[in-house]
């Protein structure tokens, strides 16, 4: 749904990295891009650590706003939602 653009975003935490994997392929070649937890770097990049985490948020690709690249925009967006919710462990 995220990588369609039918969701903004997906919150998930406990999930293991075969099931997010493939997700993940599938939103980077659309545009979106994936997070960890509230603890982690807003960096963008899916990595072992990343995987390992089980706490992802998944962002649509969206249009930038003014002065700001896509990229930047899904993180400032990420870093809204984070500062509204409590640390969570799966």
């Amino acid at each position: 749904m995220v990588a369609s653009g039918g969701q903004d975003m997906h919150w998930e935490i406990g999930g293991w990295p075969w099931d997010v994997c493939a997700g993940i392929c599938i939103l980077t070649e659309a545009g979106g891009v994936t997070f960890g937890g509230k603890d982690s770097s807003l960096s963008g990049e899916v990595d072992a650590e990343r995987l390992a985490c089980r706490k992802y948020v998944f962002v649509r690709a969206i249009a930038p706003a003014e002065g700001e690249t896509t990229f930047e925009t899904q993180r400032r967006f990420v870093k809204e939602f984070y500062d509204t919710t409590g640390s969570i462990e799966p």
